[in-house]
């Protein structure tokens, strides 16, 4: 099985408190999600500028809980 996993790219205003000002998921790998987010439209006007904080990271899933 190839390693698939679920993306979250998160954009943060520092001018504002690092409040989210965007976001957006990819499903793959980690390289194809680099390049997903840095292409994707809605995410590419933030990529460069000093403003923007850009966060990226694999949601873990539950697969079980004990209650």
């Amino acid at each position: 099985m190839p390693n698939r996993q679920h993306w979250i790219c998160k954009v943060q205003d520092s001018v504002n408190g690092y409040r989210e000002v965007q976001s957006t998921y990819f499903d793959g790998d980690q390289h194809d999600a680099i390049e997903y987010f840095r292409e994707a439209p809605v995410m590419a006007q933030y990529f460069g500028s000093p403003r923007y904080q850009i966060v990226m990271q694999a949601n873990s899933v539950i697969l079980q809980t004990t209650e």
